[in-house]
């Protein structure tokens, strides 16, 4: 094998355990709704109060007692991973429920929620997240 060939196949094979950027995710997580076919859905009953997972600085999954659904926002939420910042009061129309296009989580605005069921979930939550890694669950 020739030395060229062996360093260029070391090259590829770095690129492939190479970390994900955060773009890289999103863009990942746009396709998994893309390919498959996700419900989108208006509103989620939150029954006063619901726990998220965070993927990106654009998804989260909202689990509620009875329910999953991938919440997309209207831009990067920084104040997602950030505990320590002044976040801005949550809005709500509703106590009870989250509505896409009005509501917000940690102070930014949802865009739009698909409905997804917990196989589904579990698989969203793989996406970038490295060997060992543990994200964390807030409420």
């Amino acid at each position: 094998m020739r030395k060229s060939t062996i360093v260029l196949s070391l090259v590829l094979l770095a690129g492939c355990t190479a970390p994900q950027s955060k773009q890289e995710d999103s863009d990942a997580v746009e396709d998994f709704v893309a390919i498959s076919d996700l419900k989108e859905v208006g509103s989620i009953r939150t029954i006063d109060r619901f726990e998220y997972d965070y993927l990106t600085d654009r998804y989260v999954i909202v689990n509620t007692r009875r329910s999953y659904r991938l919440v997309e926002f209207y831009g990067r939420c920084r104040e997602l991973t950030t505990r320590n910042m002044d976040v801005q009061p949550d809005f709500r129309y509703d106590a009870k429920t989250l509505n896409a296009g009005e509501d917000t989580i940690r102070g930014c605005r949802i865009k739009t929620m698909y409905e997804i069921d917990k196989v589904q979930a579990e698989e969203l939550k793989q996406i970038g997240e490295a060997p060992g890694e543990d994200r964390n669950t807030i409420k």
